[in-house]
């Protein structure tokens, strides 16, 4: 096999994963629900305590739940419009030459 050949990653993708998945979008689509779109973040005792109990790093959780908020992703307008809380970074200048 040479460098330019691409090889398959072996994706050992159940049934059991499966729902598992359904089960974890189902209740993402709950929360977000819930939220509204509203920071909802629990506190970092409830998150040490939930890594002890499921043994999952508390890092990990963090970063997970973290993501979880809609408010974490950027957001693009799906319009053309006026621009907002844009900041001048560059002066503008004419030259008579050019």
């Amino acid at each position: 096999m040479s460098w330019s050949e691409v090889r398959r990653i072996p994706n050992d993708y159940s049934e059991s994963v499966k729902e598992i998945d359904e089960q974890l979008i189902s209740l993402i689509a709950a929360r977000q629900s819930l939220t509204k779109g509203k920071r909802s973040t629990p506190s970092y005792e409830q998150i040490k305590a939930w890594a002890q109990v499921y043994g999952v790093d508390e890092t990990e959780l963090g970063s997970l739940l973290h993501q979880l908020q809609s408010s974490s992703r950027p957001s693009f307008p799906n319009k053309r419009g006026q621009l907002l809380n844009v900041v001048p970074i560059m002066k503008k200048s004419t030259v008579d030459s050019c």
